[in-house]
């Protein structure tokens, strides 16, 4: 119960308040990055509990695709195929190796192009991911990608959580 309440309590919304929750009635396309190499900070626990199975339970209409933390060309390009077909599209990221890696960077970059979509980001270990896309509307910041932390992103996804953390650094937004 006190790691559930303090995941609630961590989701900082840092851009976009206006535009949660997701709807409902429209299908949401999740984008999960897979830490397919590891560094020596990198906790050796593979996680498979995602964003998508935190969601699932809460919104009808959920697929996912997964991706590396450095994602080719080719997924790239399969994930735009993929939202050719929904309107709301949540990436998780996730800082590996101290950046965001180019790809995720790419990735954001290209969906955001994509017109009529609702994109959200959410930061899965790192707040500063944000500054690889600055112009990005809305962006979550979890600090651990944990299911307890993702239940309480899915949470705030849906509308049953109001995001309540405070962002513990500066990211040079304006």
């Amino acid at each position: 119960a006190l790691l559930c309440r303090a995941a609630e309590r961590s989701v900082t919304l840092v851009k976009g308040a206006g535009r949660l929750p997701l709807k409902s009635d429209q299908p949401v396309l999740v984008v999960w990055p897979e830490l397919r190499h590891r560094t020596e900070v990198d906790e050796p626990a593979v996680h498979q509990y995602t964003l998508a199975d935190a969601l699932r339970p809460l919104h009808a209409q959920v697929s996912m695709t997964v991706i590396g933390t450095q994602p080719s060309e080719e997924e790239i390009a399969a994930v735009l195929e993929q939202s050719e077909e929904v309107d709301q599209i949540v990436v998780a990221t996730y800082t590996a190796e101290g950046e965001i890696p180019e790809g995720q960077q790419k990735l954001v970059q290209r969906l955001q192009q994509l017109p009529g979509k609702r994109l959200i980001v959410i930061s899965t270990r790192n707040p500063y991911d944000l500054n690889a896309f600055p112009e990005i509307e809305t962006y979550l910041c979890l600090y651990e990608n944990r299911p307890f932390s993702l239940d309480a992103a899915a949470k705030v996804l849906v509308g049953e959580l109001q995001p309540q953390g405070v962002l513990p650094v500066s990211l040079n937004q304006d």
